[in-house]
């Protein structure tokens, strides 16, 4: 199990807790089993020889390999979101020159 500590200042706790975020996710993804070759494993069984037990474990393999494909999937989904984070956060505030205006019935108002 994992824990995910913050410290108390905003964006130093906002950047340590999204590298940490960053080591688990690796982690994971490290740790994940390649996916089943399905083909190599049928055709290590005849097929005179598949009993209900056999052709069970062949769609428990084929199940195994959409939930990791799945959660290989998500974990791309959070790096990819991690790193526009990140990226966000290394560009400048845009700066504007404090006016806002609105328009309202034709008339332009500076507020």
């Amino acid at each position: 199990m994992h824990a995910v500590f913050c410290g108390h200042d905003r964006i130093g706790s906002v950047v340590e807790r999204d590298s940490q975020i960053k080591s688990i996710l690796d982690d994971i993804v490290n740790n994940l089993p390649e996916p089943f070759l399905m083909q190599e494993i049928m055709s290590k069984v005849p097929v005179e020889d598949r009993t209900p037990y056999v052709i069970v474990a062949f769609q428990e393999c084929e199940r195994m390999n959409g939930l990791t494909a799945e959660i290989r999937r998500s974990l791309k989904e959070l790096d990819l979101g991690l790193k526009v984070r990140q990226r966000r956060r290394r560009q400048p505030p845009i700066i504007s020159n404090g006016r806002y205006w609105t328009f309202h019935q034709n008339s332009v108002f500076c507020a």
